[in-house]
């Protein structure tokens, strides 16, 4: 039995394939937008309740497949929580357990662009504001905006996204501070990133598999990933550009790479006049002119 614990968008099911490339030679089913909703996992688990733990203690390890890709955080447990729910019953001790997570805040903003296209515009019946705000956990916060919205439906372009760009980090942090135990193998999204084929590697042999993992998977996956990593420099290039009010233009974005630029730019000590910008600046000459504290940038 194998354990793969992963947050959304760090290729759980991606590395379920792999492992299972001795099943079936074909791995080409990544959708355009680089996801594998059509791939067919084994067991998915999203949640600690029904049948994944709670029906009943004792027959966790029925619940169970071959091969299990498990969400986390989870809402309202952490990864904690999970180890510890599988703990209670030999689905732990005889599994062998992969965890993915991002080393450093950088590569869980990158995983956050990830999610956006995969996940929150990628597959059905999800949506931006049901992705990102469910997760954050400032319910109500939106009311400091207007005291009448009674959700996050009401709120302006503006208003989500300066929302968004201030309580991101806390949520995202979570995902570069995975709980720590002995016997599971620890993989960051960064490494499956930038060092694919060692990566797979290194968890085919903790998993106990002869696989082998070609160049030629490995640049299949990664040449479906490269759009979001091209989006993540852009933020960069665009932050660094408009503080120095150096030219640059570029085509629109969507609101979370508004909303990391704008968070970026408040560590580098700058906000944005966003009161009533539900367009966003496609040059960095017009952002400069709205930022707090250029002139002497």
């Amino acid at each position: 039995m194998i354990h793969i614990f992963f947050v959304p968008g760090m290729y759980g099911s991606m590395i379920e394939l792999f492992l299972r490339l001795d099943e079936n030679s074909e791995y080409k089913c990544m959708l355009l937008d680089g996801s594998m909703h059509n791939f067919s996992k084994q067991k998915h688990f999203n949640n600690i309740s029904g049948d994944f733990f709670y029906n009943s203690v004792s027959d966790v390890g029925t619940a169970f497949s071959d091969i299990n890709t498990i969400i986390w955080p989870m809402q309202n447990h952490s990864l904690k929580d999970v180890f510890s729910c599988i703990k209670k019953n030999s689905a732990w001790e005889d599994a062998a357990k992969v965890c993915v997570y991002a080393p450093s805040f950088e590569y869980a903003e990158i995983n956050m662009l990830m999610q956006y296209y995969k996940i929150a515009i990628g597959k059905p019946n999800t949506g931006v504001k049901q992705q990102f705000c469910s997760n954050i956990d400032n319910d109500s916060t939106f009311k400091n905006w207007n005291t009448n919205y009674t959700s996050f439906e009401d709120m302006q372009t503006w208003e989500w996204r300066e929302w968004f760009s201030l309580y991101y980090p806390d949520w995202i942090t979570k995902w570069t501070t995975p709980c720590r135990v002995c016997d599971v193998l620890y993989i960051t999204n960064e490494s499956l990133i930038n060092n694919t084929v060692t990566t797979l590697q290194d968890i085919a042999k903790h998993c106990g598999k002869t696989i082998k993992c070609t160049q030629e998977f490995a640049d299949y996956y990664a040449n479906g990933q490269k759009y979001i990593l091209t989006e993540y420099k852009l933020c960069n290039t665009i932050v660094e550009h408009s503080i120095k009010n150096k030219h640059l233009e570029w085509d629109s974005l969507n609101i979370i790479a508004e909303a990391i630029i704008q968070q970026k730019l408040r560590t580098n000590g700058f906000e944005i006049r966003c009161n009533g910008l539900n367009n966003f600046p496609t040059n960095s000459q017009m952002l400069h002119n709205l930022l707090e504290g250029t002139q002497n940038a």
